[in-house]
């Protein structure tokens, strides 16, 4: 698990979690990601918790659904990322 090998973890779900009070390498946010509009600001206060002077890089694990190829992610916009299909 990512949070016992001592990664930095950002947790992302619509409900509350016990995880930050077992890692102190964990960080919870309540969100639901339906809010389309206003995922961009919970994104940069979740970033803004990352200690980047002890990092190699940032990676997403997504298990809440699918999402379609459409070119580098530092390209979409926040309109491209979450279209309907």
């Amino acid at each position: 698990m990512l949070l016992a090998e001592g990664h930095h973890v950002c947790g992302l779900f619509r409900s509350s979690s016990d995880l930050e009070a077992l890692y102190s390498n964990y960080h919870h946010a309540t969100f639901d990601l339906s809010q389309i509009f206003e995922i961009e600001l919970i994104v940069k206060s979740i970033i803004g918790t990352i200690p980047y002077d002890q990092f190699e890089m940032i990676c997403l694990v997504n298990n809440a659904a699918m999402l379609e190829l459409l070119k580098p992610i530092d390209r979409c916009t926040m309109v491209e990322i979450f279209k309907e299909n």
